[in-house]
């Protein structure tokens, strides 16, 4: 399902009067062509990570799904989580696994 939200705001950028890229260059982390492979992006992330979980230690956690089957977060601090690509989208992930991550 799609929805079209349309507002003559932009609330990313009210913010603390943020411009659009400085929005863009905390929202979006993406590889360049020049930056040997992600490295730039993934430390990017890395450290926001760190700062929304204020520097704890990430433990695995289980979540159980509601029929009984159970999804595992390999690292996962403060009600934050860290995911891999991989992990996400390149296993048998369904609606009921996406439900318990974002909750």
């Amino acid at each position: 399902v799609v929805h079209l939200l349309v507002s003559p705001t932009d609330y990313r950028l009210v913010a603390n009067a943020r411009t659009a890229a400085d929005v863009a260059a905390d929202v979006y982390h993406v590889y360049a062509a020049d930056d040997d492979n992600g490295t730039a992006a993934r430390a990017a992330l890395r450290k926001r990570f760190e700062e929304l979980t204020h520097h704890e230690r990430p433990e695995p956690h289980t979540h159980t799904l509601v029929d009984g089957r159970t999804m595992t977060v390999a690292c996962a601090a403060r009600g934050c989580a860290w995911f891999s690509f991989d992990e996400l989208c390149r296993r048998p992930v369904g609606a009921a696994e996406y439900i318990a991550v974002a909750e």
